[in-house]
């Protein structure tokens, strides 16, 4: 497992999940460049089997269909998805915030992922 360092998150009735950057290597191989979008739109749509293989690669112990098995809740699964990418994107639960000087720049990378998970 990824160490604390690198963060991790809950899925109920699954297990942790992290992004290290071979895991994001797997995003990418699985769903393409524009990954962040897919995930998105899986969420937004509920798209369990995407979500089921996105959790799978995020986790490193499950498959897809073991996830499925599992069936964990569809809104604490986003919101572990979105913690874990923040933590490998930023190094923190959420986005980084910017200086003052440039608030429109703050503002959009703090609500980058949670939008795309919307």
């Amino acid at each position: 497992m990824p160490s604390s360092k690198q963060g991790y998150a809950t899925v109920p009735g699954v297990g942790t999940v992290a992004f290290t950057w071979d895991r994001i290597a797997q995003l990418i191989d699985a769903f393409g460049v524009e990954f962040d979008t897919k995930i998105s739109t899986a969420a937004r749509n509920s798209d369990v089997a995407t979500l089921a293989a996105i959790v799978a690669i995020g986790n490193g112990d499950m498959t897809a269909d073991e996830v499925m098995q599992a069936s964990p809740p569809i809104q604490p699964t986003t919101e572990a998805l979105i913690t874990a990418l923040n933590y490998a994107f930023h190094g923190t639960a959420g986005a980084p915030q910017l200086a003052d000087e440039n608030p429109t720049i703050a503002a959009r990378l703090l609500t980058s992922l949670v939008r795309r998970f919307r």
